[in-house]
């Protein structure tokens, strides 16, 4: 199953997260245990299910030194034109928020991060730090992911940001030097994006690894179709890798992983009342509204962690409560169709109700009308209190 020593392997079985002080202190609860203390990052995922991902990541990130040797004139001018923009999205993710950092640090050192947190001021819990390279953007309290990309854009002051969830982290694989090629020789591309392959796994009660697998890459390249019943679908490509350039793709969404032009972010920014399903309405607003190009470049990856989310972070999400309302908003401003589907939800224009769906994986699912992903998990009326706008 693994290359690395048998006795170290069983020594790193006992590896335990060590407290941080920058996010927690001895008063925490138990859903606070896994989410605010890091484990120690060369451990992080040793124990796991060895596919060949999990094994490459493990070897490449017990090296001491950056992974990659970049030629130094490209390295001057993605430090130049490049910030990093992060919203981070609750006090029970800073593990992940502080891994991501250190992986970003390892693979690409000297680049600007900002880091926007709306996260509430609690004694147990301190405001992320700001260091070298790390400047921490002070939002309103609990103002969402929508209004805090907006700002963290504006505080960017280079002509490209690249985008990032609080819980992704960096890897070989994670070469954005063809996101920033792409903008330079192609003005009419502004936004490139790549893929995620979700790391998942699950800890004992005590914060032990119990263990850890890595999944294979997934994209979310959407095209746009329109069926007889004049609904807007939003459905996986039927595009090839090579559509557009060697490696890469035209398409209408991809991840919220990737690089785009700081001036079309502000002239079409995401939606400040979102607080949850921005995604949709964002690439629709770029591309379809603004005719603006959109290419994925599958390749390029990013890992995204998928550790079991903590019941207290999920409650304490207003993002979890608010899909009706996007969609609710969706359906007047894109009144001339008269419902819209995605591989997670679908919302009825004409019934004014919204759902939220089991999910589909792949093109070939979504089509299956009578596949069980289907199968409604939890609708709301556009009438309902918690849609209101």
């Amino acid at each position: 199953k693994s290359d690395l020593p048998a006795l170290f392997e069983e020594k790193l079985k006992y590896v335990k997260s060590r407290p941080d002080p920058r996010f927690c202190t001895s008063s925490n609860d138990e859903n606070d245990h896994a989410y605010c203390y890091p484990l120690l990052p060369s451990f992080y995922f040793t124990i796991s299910s060895m596919s060949p991902s999990g094994l490459k990541f493990v070897s490449q990130y017990l090296e001491d030194n950056p992974i990659h040797t970049k030629d130094r004139n490209q390295m001057k001018k993605l430090l130049q034109d490049v910030t990093i923009i992060i919203k981070h999205t609750s006090k029970y993710r800073r593990a992940h928020l502080s891994f991501l950092i250190e992986s970003i640090q390892k693979y690409y050192p000297g680049m600007q991060i900002l880091v926007g947190d709306d996260t509430p001021f609690v004694e147990s819990h301190m405001p992320f730090p700001s260091s070298e390279n790390v400047r921490r953007l002070s939002l309103l309290q609990n103002s969402g992911i929508s209004y805090g990309r907006n700002k963290l854009v504006e505080a960017a002051t280079t002509k490209y940001v690249l985008l990032l969830d609080d819980d992704n982290f960096f890897w070989e694989d994670t070469s954005i030097e063809s996101f920033y090629e792409i903008l330079e020789k192609d003005p009419e591309i502004h936004l490139v994006g790549g893929t995620y392959i979700d790391v998942v796994g699950k800890r004992s009660r005590l914060g032990y690894i119990k263990y850890v697998s890595f999944k294979n890459p997934y994209s979310y390249a959407l095209d746009l179709q329109i069926d007889s019943r004049n609904w807007l679908n939003m459905v996986y490509t039927e595009k090839e890798i090579g559509d557009y350039g060697k490696n890469c793709r035209r398409t209408n969404s991809t991840h919220n992983f990737f690089m785009a032009r700081k001036e079309t972010l502000l002239k079409v920014p995401w939606r400040s009342k979102l607080k949850m399903n921005e995604h949709e309405f964002f690439f629709l607003d770029l591309g379809m509204r603004h005719r603006y190009g959109i290419v994925e470049c599958p390749q390029v990856t990013v890992l995204h962690n998928m550790f079991p989310r903590s019941l207290t972070y999920s409650s304490s999400s207003s993002r979890y409560t608010e899909f009706c309302r996007a969609f609710k908003m969706l359906c007047r401003e894109y009144n001339s169709f008269r419902g819209f589907r995605t591989p997670w939800v679908q919302a009825d224009c004409e019934e004014q109700t919204a759902c939220v769906l089991l999910g589909a994986s792949n093109r070939k699912e979504m089509a299956d009308e009578n596949g069980p992903w289907s199968r409604a998990t939890r609708c709301t009326s556009f009438l309902s209190p918690s849609c209101d706008l």
